[in-house]
């Protein structure tokens, strides 16, 4: 059986793609899955291991408001094209900004420690973090820290804002602990709007089974991050 002309493998892309952006929210599928549903008989035409459709329709599919999240694959090594699966999401994060107050029931902090921690992540991968430190008395309560910028990868900072997504949807953990710090987090969405949520930095937020806190230490080089703990 003959291959894909490359005119039938641009139509069959743009076929894919619109498929996927008719799927609602959070739907997770596979390639095959995609093309089986628009042409079945096509799929056995298919070089399994090319990934050059999977690359076309991604392009086509995150040229619209829909984007495919494949997020859970970066840094993996992966097989087949069409059995790497992924989420739909016609609601995706631009930018999240995680605001962590360190000052906690007890002692004033010493001079110099870390009192406030500010990160934003952008879907682009740039990333902003600001610091307040402890001054020297009370009259000289807080001053400037580190302030620091850096850019990660593109795919790595769509994985932190997917798992992000998901625990903003969710509202965040229930029940407030007193005394131990407390966390914001501006969740901004791709239609332009935004959502806020509040909690208290006792950590160990995990979203389809990941630690949110160390999936962003260990893609962020920056060093001591506060976050959620």
């Amino acid at each position: 059986m003959r291959n894909l002309l490359p005119e039938e493998m641009e139509r069959l892309a743009q076929q894919v793609a619109d498929y996927i952006c008719l799927l609602p929210d959070g739907r997770k599928l596979t390639l095959e899955d995609a093309v089986k549903a628009v042409d079945p008989e096509i799929f056995d035409r298919l070089n399994l291991l090319d990934y050059s459709l999977l690359s076309a329709v991604e392009e086509k599919v995150n040229h619209t408001h829909t984007l495919m999240d494949l997020s859970e694959h970066v840094g993996l090594v992966e097989g087949l094209p069409y059995r790497m699966d992924f989420y739909v999401r016609q609601r995706w994060l631009k930018k999240v900004k995680i605001v962590s107050h360190l000052v906690v029931f007890g002692p004033p902090p010493k001079p110099g420690s870390p009192i406030e921690q500010q990160l934003a992540i952008a879907y682009t991968g740039y990333v902003r973090f600001r610091e307040k430190v402890a001054g020297e008395s009370m009259d000289d309560f807080e001053k400037p820290g580190r302030n620091l910028k850096c850019t990660i990868e593109k795919d790595r900072a769509v994985r932190i804002l997917s798992y992000l997504a998901d625990f903003a949807a969710s509202g965040g953990p229930d029940g407030f602990v007193t005394d131990v710090g407390t966390w914001e987090l501006t969740a901004r969405w791709q239609d332009g709007s935004e959502e806020k949520l509040t909690g208290s930095r006792i950590g160990n937020f995990s979203v389809r089974g990941m630690d949110l806190n160390r999936l962003i230490r260990k893609e962020i080089p920056i060093k001591k991050l506060a976050v959620f703990s």
